[in-house]
């Protein structure tokens, strides 16, 4: 709750009691307290995050990324939804998460649009993610689930929980080099599991 929330809550409960002033005195106290101890948390768990991700503050810059460098991690689908961008277009967002290596618990976030305004490399490209995605996902797409992109991602949600390798390849983006690009590819997990399983036999 943001600290304005909190005054205006407390202002309208000391209109609604009626308190003394010394009451009041109280009552603001333990509002006080609340908000801080509501912001002592936030910003513990948020730097507890920041830690997590990797971010070293003796040797890494403010504005290093925190999201997965070039690679291969093993995820699991966590969740997929629709939003719209601030350009009005519609999008399917997809999240993974990293379930083991150092990057465990880590998350990349796919976003797959198919707005006729988009160029046709775009398109494509995105059409390719989206079926590689479902394969190893274990989603079977009906033609209803692909009316649109609130259709595609309920039905992308049957997969939620479902293992595979993301391949994730990052390249310069000269015009914008803030943001890269971000390209991927899936496989399955099973080869990963038999060689290390291989690996710890006795013979």
């Amino acid at each position: 709750m943001s600290v304005s929330s909190y005054c205006s809550q407390l202002n309208q409960h000391e209109q609604k009691t009626n308190l003394s002033a010394t009451c009041q005195q109280l009552v603001r106290w333990n509002y006080c307290q609340n908000y801080k101890t509501t912001y002592k948390r936030g910003l513990l768990n948020t730097l507890k995050q920041i830690k997590s991700g990797g971010f070293d503050p003796k040797n890494d810059s403010v504005s290093t990324s925190a999201r997965l460098e070039s690679g291969n991690y093993p995820v699991r689908l966590k969740s997929a939804e629709r939003s719209v961008t601030k350009a009005g277009r519609e999008q399917v967002v997809v999240t993974l998460e990293v379930v083991s290596g150092d990057s465990k618990d880590r998350t990349e976030m796919i976003f797959l649009s198919f707005d006729d305004t988009l160029p046709e490399f775009v398109l494509e490209k995105n059409g390719r993610t989206l079926l590689k995605l479902a394969e190893f996902a274990t989603v079977t797409f009906s033609n209803s689930d692909l009316a649109d992109e609130e259709t595609t991602a309920e039905a992308l949600q049957r997969g939620i929980g479902n293992q595979f390798l993301m391949k994730l390849s990052v390249a310069p983006n000269k015009k914008n080099p803030d943001f890269p690009y971000r390209n991927y590819d899936f496989d399955s997990l099973v080869s990963d599991v038999i060689e290390e399983d291989l690996d710890e036999l006795p013979f």
